[in-house]
C-alpha cells in the first residue's frame, strides 16, 4: 500500500510548515514539514530556508520510509486505507520502533477494525484506545498530542 494524497495532508495539517529552519521538541534543527534530513542524507542546519514545494517533496520521501516500513509488518487482514494513513501518520510522529512495540499495532495486525485501536471516551480522551495512549513528552500529557492521537483514531475509523 502507498499514503493517499489525504493521509499527507493529515500530516501536513500536524506537522504545519516552516519555511525557515527552527528547532523541534526534540531540539532538532528542522524545516518544511518535519523534515530533519534532507533527501540527499544531510542533516537541516539552522538557518536553511525552502519553499512549499520543496517541504512538499521531503515529505512524500520522508513518508516512503514509514510506508515501506508498515508494509513490512505482518498483518493478518489487510488494512483499508484509512487504516493505513492514520498508522502512517502515527509512524511519521513516533518512529516505525514505536509501533511495533505498541498496543496499536499488536491489535491492528490481528484484526484491524478492533474498537479498542480508535474509540476513545470523548469525555476523557487520554488513555481510552490504542492511540491515546501516545500523548506524553518528557512525562507529561501534551495537548497537541492527545489532539493529533485523537483526529489519527478519528481517521483511523473512517471519520473525517
Amino acid at each position: 500500500m502507498d499514503i493517499s494524497q489525504q493521509g499527507l495532508e493529515l500530516i501536513e495539517s500536524f506537522e504545519g510548515f516552516r519555511e525557515n529552519a527552527y528547532l523541534d521538541s526534540g531540539n532538532l534543527p528542522t524545516i518544511g514539514f518535519g523534515t530533519i534530513v534532507y533527501p540527499n542524507g544531510s542533516k537541516v542546519k539552522m538557518g536553511d530556508k525552502c519553499t512549499l514545494v520543496e517541504a512538499a517533496n521531503w515529505l512524500y520521501l520522508d513518508v516512503q520510509r514509514f510506508v515501506d516500513g508498515i508494509n513490512k509488518l505482518t498483518w493478518d487482514k489487510p488494512l483499508n486505507q484509512s487504516q493505513f494513513d492514520a498508522l502512517c501518520s502515527f509512524t511519521y510522529n513516533l518512529g516505525l520502533g514505536a509501533l511495533k512495540g505498541s498496543t496499536l499495532y499488536k491489535l491492528a495486525s490481528v484484526n484491524p477494525d478492533d474498537e479498542k485501536i480508535y474509540n476513545y471516551d470523548k469525555n476523557n480522551p487520554a488513555n481510552t484506545c490504542a492511540f491515546t495512549m501516545w500523548i506524553k513528552a518528557g512525562g507529561k500529557v501534551v495537548q497537541g498530542l492527545l489532539n493529533r492521537r485523537m483526529k489519527e483514531a478519528d481517521y483511523y475509523a473512517g471519520v473525517d
